[in-house]
């Protein structure tokens, strides 16, 4: 599958969003005295994007070999990357025992964002 006007335009715009988050989440964030908080809200929004991307790209592999096997698609993806943001970030939010509302939400925005964006590509693409 050819990658469409369209989708370069949806892309576009779900990168425009996640680094309009980012500096939204940034700002928030911004009296935090935690320095390494502000490294991993960089790489969860990193992860998330790329994955989101990878996502996409193994979509246009499998979109007509597979169409009636795409919701396992999503859902595995989704399950994968959530397994890599735990072992990626757990190690060093758990540091302390205790998981925080702003540690959290520095891998729930993120994720959520990506999550909504590949569901609405896919149910856009699957009409």
């Amino acid at each position: 599958m050819v990658l469409q006007k369209k989708d370069v335009l949806f892309l576009a715009i779900t990168l425009t969003t996640i680094v309009i988050a980012f500096f939204i989440h940034l700002t928030i964030l911004n009296g935090f005295s935690k320095p390494l908080i502000y490294v991993l809200l960089s790489l969860s929004y990193v992860v998330n994007y790329g994955v989101y991307i990878l996502s996409l790209a193994g979509y246009f592999i499998f979109t007509k070999k597979l169409k009636n096997w795409l919701g396992y698609y999503f859902m595995s993806i989704m399950t994968v990357k959530f397994i890599l943001l735990l072992a990626l970030f757990m190690p060093d939010i758990k540091e302390d025992g205790i998981i925080t509302k702003k540690e959290f939400f520095m891998l729930f925005i993120p994720y959520a964002i990506c999550l909504i964006f590949t569901a609405k590509h896919l149910i856009n693409k699957l009409r």
